[in-house]
């Protein structure tokens, strides 16, 4: 939790954190602003959480632990992790013996009748196969079990499974590059673990705000159109009064 704390000296705003899991308490020096009038003041809260990371803090949705929270939250998630590849692993059928050269043969052992001719086109075929398995650079299609858990570990961090998105400003692009991995691998195991939403908090935030703003700017829109009208109105009638001054002259 994050809210306004008493001023520091020197009357510097500040805001206090709460850890939502254990309570411990911190104090930051934070902006603080008003989103209208009618609201107390709040804290810059992404300042605010910034700071806090940069302290071994983590902000997940709404929720915020503190140091120690975060690290025995990690150390679960790559236990349940490893557990789970443990059994993947237990269910997987054992790969066959023998090098790819030799189920390729075997495979097409009735389709050719020997030589040089026959050998080049499984030779081929072999190739075709391998390179099925790979991106033109040569990097695998597929993320090894490492990676994954990486991943996994990350986005437990980062995504809010109630909100159904991420936290704070986080996408797959932001999650990829800072694991260094394609951020197709991101998307493709945030979709199977956590939700399919590739929104964030922010952009909730920002499209709230957008809503708010073209809300008002309609609302002062039909209010200028109004009086507009009236001032039409007005005008008529100062041009009336206006003529029955010069019939009376006459």
């Amino acid at each position: 939790m994050i809210q306004a704390a008493k001023k520091g000296h020197g009357s510097t705003h500040r805001a206090l954190a709460r850890c939502d899991e254990c309570g411990r308490e911190e104090v930051v020096p934070a902006a603080v602003y008003r989103e209208n009038s009618k609201r107390p003041a709040e804290p810059n809260r992404k300042q605010v959480v910034t700071k806090l990371e940069a302290q071994g803090w983590a902000m997940a949705g709404k929720r915020l632990r503190c140091p120690n929270c975060e690290a025995k939250r990690r150390a679960l998630a790559a236990a349940k992790r490893k557990e789970e590849d443990n059994v993947v692993a237990m269910t997987k059928t054992p790969a066959r013996s023998g090098t790819a050269g030799e189920a390729l043969c075997e495979s097409h052992s009735g389709n050719f009748s020997g030589g040089t001719q026959g050998w080049e086109k499984s030779s081929l075929a072999g190739s075709a196969s391998a390179g099925d398995s790979c991106e033109g650079d040569g990097a695998p299609r597929r993320p090894d079990r490492v990676t994954r858990r990486r991943i996994l570990d990350e986005l437990e961090g980062c995504y809010d499974d109630a909100a159904g998105r991420y936290a704070g400003d986080n996408t797959d692009q932001k999650v990829g590059k800072r694991l260094g991995v394609p951020w197709a691998w991101v998307a493709e195991i945030r979709a199977d673990f956590f939700g399919d939403a590739n929104s964030n908090e922010q952009a909730e935030q920002i499209a709230r705000r957008l809503a708010e703003a073209e809300k008002a700017l309609t609302a002062r829109e039909e209010e200028a159109l109004a009086l507009a009208a009236s001032c039409e109105a007005e005008r008529k009638r100062v041009a009336e009064l206006k003529a029955e001054i010069e019939r009376l002259g006459a």
